[in-house]
């Protein structure tokens, strides 16, 4: 799972550079389809974790 750094997501058929946990954490929070499921749930944390200094940027990248 690629999260922070360069990673790309498809979202509403755009392509979005992703730069840092806190825009992954924006995006996941506001603009993803689905707020559910395993992959959702560890996405969040871990760009929780970033933010709390708990979770190394490159843990969240994978």
């Amino acid at each position: 799972m690629c999260l922070v750094d360069e990673c790309r997501f498809l979202h509403l058929r755009k392509s979005l550079t992703v730069r840092s946990a806190e825009q992954a954490f924006d995006l996941l929070s506001a603009r993803w389809p689905v707020s559910d499921g395993k992959a959702y749930i560890a996405a969040f944390e871990a760009c929780e974790g970033v933010d709390d200094g708990h979770v190394s940027d490159e843990s969240a990248r994978q």
